[in-house]
């Protein structure tokens, strides 16, 4: 399973280290970032609700992104 972005040069995992796939901005240095189980994608926290690395302790390895959970 693998998506492309910037004209099929890069794969989507890979883009989503440079840009939040959920809201289309770039990441700061000091910004939460979590990647999906399933497609790999990195993501802000804030996107996903996640707001502490509490938070992402509590289910490590389980991390499923709102770009692939079910509807």
């Amino acid at each position: 399973f693998c998506l492309w972005e910037n004209n099929y040069t890069e794969c989507a995992p890979c883009h989503s280290l440079v840009q939040c796939p959920v809201c289309t901005k770039a990441y700061r240095t000091d910004d939460l970032i979590v990647q999906c189980t399933i497609c790999d994608r990195w993501l802000h926290g804030s996107c996903e609700h996640i707001l502490s690395e509490d938070s992402t302790l509590s289910t490590p390895g389980d991390f499923i992104c709102s770009l692939c959970r079910p509807t």
